[in-house]
């Protein structure tokens, strides 16, 4: 069969019209689109000491909102600059990248493996019996945080210019103009302080860089000295801590006014420090030994375990005892140690001090801090250099108080230096997590309380100073850490309201409740008023706020106490509550 001509010619028309559509609009080739991770988060950089902290969490997603993220590694560059104070260009991430240095290389852990492993767990949930063991994968998923560290060294100190070119560039032509710009005379513009600048890069699996969070800079330029290690007292509601100011600690140098009434605002009068709420929940700083400070003790016994009273830092002078915590004079104990003293209410602690350096592995030999007894009356000094503050409230003269007058500074001046607190425990392999502070915001005095109080549990703290340099945060090393752990030498209160009713051969007791949340009971004790010893009528505490006694003889008087007992081990009492008097009948 054969097309006719005017068949052939329909044909011929179609297909040219199929190939008109089909080319589309004109114009040069698009490339296809690349899915790149999103920038980190929560980035932060903190220099502490000769070490500079680089912590970010991996995204969970790529820049144009799909999920999960195309990450395969994370890259950490770094550029010391020293800023001119009429600022250059910001360079771009490439030009970052290529002037910068590599610091570090983190590989990310796959979402599909993430996956599995969360399924994995699950499964094991629901299993019965003792779980297997899973091996933990050292790379950090999907929305966890990670962390670098920059050690600094000499050749990281040195300065490099990546726009020297551009700016001869731009002096080659203002020579070449006839009329040269004349410029006032005066003094040449100083170049900022040294730095060192840090960017973070996401890599996809295509190996296409994704876009840099933030980039953070730290001032490299003497990091502030080290607090001594804490000193640490403890009740059984709240912690608190006190350290000295450390060599070189900044002072305010004039307080700006504030209007009467305002959040903060100053009074006359000597100021005096004030305790510090509790901040967030601990994180991860270092390794340090497992130590303990102290075991149970009982009233009057010694024990070398927990030393009581200040503590005197290696090289420094004692740390005025805390105001309203009770003081006690340490006696000489068997093999030389110091006592341990539980006061009403309060115990002191002694320092720990493990050796190696923050963030190794133990492997040290502890000794015991040295004990000082405390100086009744005073306070750490607030400002570096000024007289201690007296009970009175006056500071630096006897006799006449001292009004601090404010006004407005015309000078600005760098803030005073101020803390970081950190509950410092033990690394774990893949623990990779940047430490946060207890401290939501940085302290201004040297004192914190802690409202963490476990019985049983060792806490280990450190502490760290702050100081601001050009607008840039710089931190010192970690104190040394001090140890103890928490012991429940705390007594329940007094049993008070108990009541005796006689009845026919039983006598009935009544007593008004205790609300301590470790409450293990009440023992209930018997006597004669002939001065006969009183004797517990039970073997294990009652539960319950009431008794009844039906093991006297009728016609005989007796004298009744309570006492209130815990469930620490050994159980604390509590003083034995008022005695009654009655028989049965």
């Amino acid at each position: 069969m054969t097309l006719s001509g005017r068949q052939l010619a329909l044909f011929i028309l179609l297909a040219i019209v199929v190939q008109l559509l089909g080319c589309g609009k004109r114009g040069p080739p698009q490339s296809p689109f690349v899915r790149v991770p999103a920038p980190m988060g929560d980035m932060r950089v903190h220099r502490l000491g000769d070490e500079v902290h680089v912590g970010f969490t991996l995204p969970i997603a790529n820049v144009d909102g799909s999920a999960p993220a195309d990450l395969e590694r994370i890259e950490v560059y770094a550029m010391t600059i020293q800023p001119r104070l009429v600022p250059d260009r910001e360079l771009d991430l490439e030009e970052f990248m290529e002037e910068g240095t590599l610091v570090g290389t983190i590989e990310a852990l796959p979402a599909e493996i993430s996956e599995m492993n969360a399924a994995r767990a699950v499964e094991e949930a629901d299993l019965v019996g003792p779980p297997r063991p899973i091996e933990v994968d050292p790379r950090p998923a999907q929305g966890f945080p990670a962390m670098i560290v920059d050690k600094l060294t000499p050749e990281k100190l040195i300065p490099i210019d990546p726009w020297e070119d551009e700016r001869e560039e731009v002096e080659k032509k203002r020579r070449k103009r006839k009329r040269p710009i004349r410029l006032p005379l005066m003094t040449p513009l100083q170049p900022d302080v040294l730095q060192r600048q840090y960017a973070v890069v996401g890599i996809s699996t295509r190996g296409e860089e994704g876009e840099a969070a933030e980039r953070i800079s730290v001032p490299l330029v003497d990091a502030p000295k080290a607090p001594p290690a804490p000193v640490v007292t403890y009740t059984a509601e709240v912690v608190n801590l006190a350290w000295e100011l450390p060599i070189g600690v900044r002072g305010t140098v004039q307080e700006p006014v504030q209007p009467p009434g305002a959040p903060g605002a100053a009074a006359t009068g000597a100021s005096t420090m004030a305790a510090t709420a509790p901040g967030a929940a601990p994180t991860i700083l270092g390794a340090v030994p497992g130590t303990t400070s102290g075991a149970p003790t009982t009233p009057g016994a010694p024990s070398a375990a927990a030393p009581t009273g200040p503590v005197l830092p290696p090289g420094g002078a004692p740390l005025p005892a805390q105001p309203g915590a009770p003081t006690t004079s340490p006696a000489a104990a068997p093999g030389g140690q110091p006592p341990a003293t539980t006061t009403a209410g309060t115990t002191q602690v002694a320092v720990t001090e493990p050796t190696g350096v923050i963030g190794t592995p133990p492997g040290g030999v502890i000794t015991p801090g040295t004990t000082v007894p405390a100086g009744p009356g005073t306070t750490p000094p607030a400002n570096p250099g000024s007289s201690p503050t007296s009970s009175t409230g006056v500071t630096g003269v006897t006799g006449s108080a001292l009004t601090k007058l404010q006004s407005t500074p015309i000078v600005e001046w760098p803030p005073a230096t101020r803390y970081d607190l950190f509950e410092v425990v033990e690394q774990r392999p893949g623990m990779t997590a940047m430490p946060f502070p207890l401290n939501l915001n940085p302290l201004e005095q040297p004192i914190y309380s802690d409202k963490r109080v476990e019985f049983g549990v060792e806490r280990c703290y450190g502490v760290l100073s702050l100081d601001e340099v050009a607008g840039l945060d710089i931190r010192s090393v970690v104190s040394t850490p001090t140890c103890v752990t928490f012991i429940d030498t705390f007594p329940p209160d007094q049993p008070e309201g108990l009541t005796a009713v006689g009845s026919e051969g039983a006598v009935s007791l009544i007593w008004e409740p205790n609300e301590e949340e470790d409450l293990a009971g009440y023992l209930v004790l018997r006597g004669v008023p002939l001065g006969e010893t009183l004797r517990p009528l039970t073997l294990e505490p009652v539960i319950e706020n009431t008794y009844r006694d039906t093991t006297g003889e009728p016609g005989v008087d007796y004298v009744y106490v309570v006492i209130a007992v815990d469930t620490a081990t050994p159980p604390n009492e509590s003083p034995p509550s008022a005695q009654v008097q009655e028989r049965p009948r």
